[in-house]
């Protein structure tokens, strides 16, 4: 996947320390990038599908920005689960600060 995003000049993008009104703290933004990296890679097995090779570079470039953006929503939203989850289990320190 990594190599056809290069070839497409396509990449994942800066990517924001905040999920709506929540700021990620050091942990949860080092776990959000591993997540999309994570998301991105289930999505691999397209670059193998006749409906993928069989387009052209524009087509390709677009199913690819789609796969980073539904990664990036995917993990933001997991993240978010998971803090949310946690700071009601603990009720300690925040994992997110508004």
């Amino acid at each position: 996947m990594q190599s056809e995003m290069q070839r497409l000049r396509i990449s994942v993008g800066g990517l924001s320390r905040n999920i709506g009104n929540w700021q990620m703290n050091d942990l949860r933004y080092e776990q959000y990038k591993d997540l999309i990296a994570s998301e991105i890679a289930k999505d691999a097995r397209i670059l193998e599908s006749d409906s993928y090779t069989g387009v052209s570079d524009k087509f390709r470039q677009r199913r690819l920005e789609v796969i980073i953006k539904r990664a990036k929503k995917t993990a933001a939203r997991k993240i978010k689960h998971e803090a949310i989850r946690k700071d009601t289990q603990t009720r300690s320190r925040p994992l997110f600060e508004r």
